[in-house]
């Protein structure tokens, strides 16, 4: 990922597959899900088993989310937004500049770990079983729906 990252010329950010409550991939994904916990459901934290260790897992993680941060907010990029980062200054816009400077507080493996082990106060409930066969209650938009007619599994 970290080859693909420093190879494009666009900006790539990285986020962990997080099943959300209502979405194909929580139905289909809810058996594996290694916590309820709902802290942990923000595309920062692995929800489902990962190939890698958990604790190596982040280090990776954070190491390539290091990398991508270095590529595009790097020096040379700084200077190119330094009109725009002192105009939002002016402003008291702070939360890039902060964001910069916190950018190792934030992204730290250590803690994203730790925050597994925290007691859970809220835990998702489980999603209702659905008919493997049956998709269509997952898609908010299906095909047959007309102006007349609204979209849903009766309108196919």
């Amino acid at each position: 990922m970290r080859e693909f990252a420093l190879s494009a010329p666009e900006i790539v950010h990285f986020t962990v597959m997080t099943p959300y409550h209502g979405t194909e991939t929580w139905h289909t994904e809810s058996r594996r899900l290694t916590t309820r916990d709902y802290r942990l459901f923000d595309i920062q934290h692995a929800v489902v088993p990962t190939a890698l260790s958990l604790e190596r897992f982040y280090e990776e993680l954070v190491r390539t989310q290091a990398v991508i941060n270095r590529k595009h907010l790097g020096l040379r990029t700084a200077f190119g937004a330094a009109r725009i980062l002192g105009r939002n200054l002016l402003h008291g816009q702070t939360d890039f500049v902060r964001m910069l400077r916190k950018f190792n507080q934030v992204y730290n493996p250590h803690r994203q770990l730790a925050d597994h082990a925290c007691p859970v106060s809220y835990e998702l409930p489980l999603p209702k079983r659905l008919d493997a066969g049956d998709r269509c209650p997952l898609y908010v938009h299906t095909r047959g729906g007309s102006k007349d007619t609204p979209a849903g599994p009766a309108a196919d």
